[in-house]
């Protein structure tokens, strides 16, 4: 028995269209790697025009058309150091025009003067430097030549030193220590009418002070302000109109203090009693 192939479509007598094959789609990555370089063009350009108008503004702001300084004005209180010093300190450091001048520069140029503590340095349009300048305020003497200011930073002036400061010593670092201290014990004599003369912490962190009538304070390490108010309330009861004949009192006794008399004063040894 034969077997007959199947017919095609043009042996059915139907026609069957002719697809053609479809043109290649681009990746879809392409675009957005141009969207990419676009963006990335975009940024170089204003980049470009950032840096052209900052160049501009840079000339424009260095030309010798532009206004000059004329006028130093200074603000503050001038008592160790003087307002002509100031002003030609200003002078010599301002360089440049009203654009250009460095106020840090000027800044620290004045800060530098011993007595300065801070200084402020702003443009006055359009032609003016403004410099409020704050002194020093030297609460005590620091070992040799230096000063403490309120804040207990040490500072070295020239000239003379100041008369009638307390002086204070101590390790290196303890100066701050040294003016709160010195602060808190002169409230605690304060009732008497006197002030701490000296104060001086040693390597071993024992205090010892001097009062202002003369009286020597030997306060030890620890309960320091316990043992001086103990030393206020007995004051009176202790010395009455004596106390100009002791030379120290030793207060580092649980329950009291002992003194020692100025020679001649109290006694062969001049130890006397125990409070």
């Amino acid at each position: 028995k034969k077997h007959s192939r199947p017919a095609t479509p043009r042996q059915r007598g139907k026609v069957v269209p002719f697809r053609a094959k479809s043109a290649p789609q681009p990746a879809a990555g392409g675009g957005a790697r141009l969207l990419v370089v676009l963006r990335a063009l975009t940024a170089l350009a204003g980049g470009v025009l950032m840096a052209g108008v900052a160049l501009w503004l840079w000339w424009w702001a260095t030309e010798s058309t532009q206004p000059p300084l004329r006028t130093v004005r200074l603000e503050g209180v001038f008592q160790q150091v003087s307002a002509e010093t100031v002003h030609a300190v200003v002078r010599a450091g301002a360089r440049g025009n009203f654009f250009t001048v460095d106020l840090d520069r000027v800044r620290v140029a004045v800060e530098a003067l011993p007595w300065v503590k801070t200084a402020v340095v702003q443009r006055l349009w359009p032609d003016t430097l403004r410099v409020r300048v704050v002194e020093q305020t030297a609460v005590a003497r620091w070992g040799g030549r230096a000063l403490l200011n309120e804040d207990g930073v040490p500072f070295v002036p020239e000239g003379p030193l100041p008369a009638g400061l307390p002086r204070l010593n101590g390790p290196p670092g303890t100066a701050v220590q040294l003016v709160q201290a010195w602060r808190q014990m002169n409230s605690i004599t304060a009732p008497l009418g006197l002030t701490l003369a000296e104060l001086e912490l040693d390597q071993r962190r024992a205090w010892r002070a001097v009062l202002s009538n003369g009286m020597v304070l030997i306060l030890g390490r620890g309960e320091v302000y316990p043992r001086l108010l103990r030393f206020v309330r007995f004051y009176h009861r202790a010395f009455g109109g004596e106390a100009g004949r002791v030379a120290r009192v030793d207060l580092r006794y649980s329950n009291g203090f002992a003194v020692r008399w100025k020679a001649g004063e109290g006694g062969r040894d001049g130890v006397g009693r125990k409070w």
